[in-house]
């Protein structure tokens, strides 16, 4: 799906983060846009003050009702793995946060933050493949060195970085707009550390789901 070796230079230089446009296309990308109309108006709706607004869909629920996008989800990893120059593993197929669609609407916004996921210090690798973008929302990401980039989340496009070295952030949604992302997330361990990960889970769980922490069944 990506020329690791071609994108390989940049990815290095912007510490391990880089933007391909159009990574995903055509039947597949229409499919994935009829998975996240479909799940959308179901997703868990959260509101932390200063910290994040919008909806989820867990992973478990991608894994047994969107195929196409638990399908893109296995098939990164390989190609995340080569970019990194090391192997990379799937989280937990009951973590609802390995892979989620993430559905933010006017006024919902994400604040900076890293992801943490019980392997070794910079450890957790992240995609966000864009699938409907109606806004003038940006994903920020924060480089060493005072630097900052951000992306518009087109359809199609794929973000791979460094989630726990990269603090990264979704601006805040305008009137009338809305943006659908699917996110997904790798380690550098096939086993996690137990006690970051749960505490990771918690903490992640409480922001998508409340304080059950997880995505209730439908």
């Amino acid at each position: 799906m990506i020329d690791a070796a071609g994108i390989a230079e940049q990815f290095r230089a912007q510490d391990e983060l880089v933007f391909v446009d159009a990574a995903v296309a055509g039947d597949r990308l229409a499919e994935l846009r009829r998975e996240a109309e479909q799940l959308a108006p179901t997703a868990t709706r959260m509101h932390v003050p200063f910290v994040r607004k919008g909806g989820t869909v867990g992973g478990r629920r991608i894994r047994r009702d969107a195929p196409a996008m638990a399908a893109l989800y296995r098939e990164l990893v390989a190609d995340v793995a080569l970019l990194t120059g090391h192997p990379l593993y799937e989280k937990d197929e009951d973590d609802d946060h390995a892979v989620a669609l993430y559905c933010y609407r006017a006024g919902d916004f994400m604040a900076s933050h890293l992801d943490r996921c019980g392997s070794a210090p910079f450890g957790s690798y992240s995609v966000t493949v864009g699938i409907i973008d109606e806004s003038t929302s940006r994903l920020e990401c924060e480089l060493s060195g005072g630097r900052t980039l951000a992306f518009s989340t087109g359809p199609g496009s794929l973000t791979i970085y460094n989630g726990s070295r990269i603090g990264h952030a979704v601006s805040r949604l305008g009137p009338g707009e809305r943006r659908i992302v699917l996110s997904g997330s790798y380690r550098t361990q096939a086993r996690p550390d137990a006690v970051p990960y749960l505490a990771q889970r918690l903490a992640e769980g409480f922001l998508s789901f409340g304080w059950t922490g997880r995505e209730r069944r439908r």
